[in-house]
């Protein structure tokens, strides 16, 4: 999950203030304590709108990213990108060596 301006301390605040518990869909759905949010001190409404915006643009993402940031071990970038690979020549009935 990359949320542009949703800092390590960002996340402690929003802990803490019990707007995101113990999942990462509470991260989507900021927009429930926009009145807390935006009177928290170093926050305001632009900072506030920029990131639900990040937020809504996190919400989806490629599929080489979401299994490089699954945290598989020894799934790296180049890894993702070959199972991509791997994977779209099975869905597309294109059987060719791959390797």
């Amino acid at each position: 999950m990359n949320i542009d301006g949703m800092s390590e301390k960002t996340i402690t605040r929003f802990v803490q203030e019990g707007f995101v518990k113990e999942r990462y869909a509470d991260f989507f759905m900021l927009s429930r304590y926009e009145d807390e949010i935006v009177k928290m001190d170093g926050f305001g409404k632009k900072k506030y709108d920029n990131l639900v915006a990040a937020a809504e643009k996190a919400r989806s993402t490629d599929f080489v990213s979401f299994i490089h940031a699954c945290g598989i071990p020894n799934i790296g970038m180049g890894q993702a990108k070959l199972l991509k690979s791997i994977l779209t020549v099975f869905m597309t009935g294109k059987w060719v060596r791959l390797i």
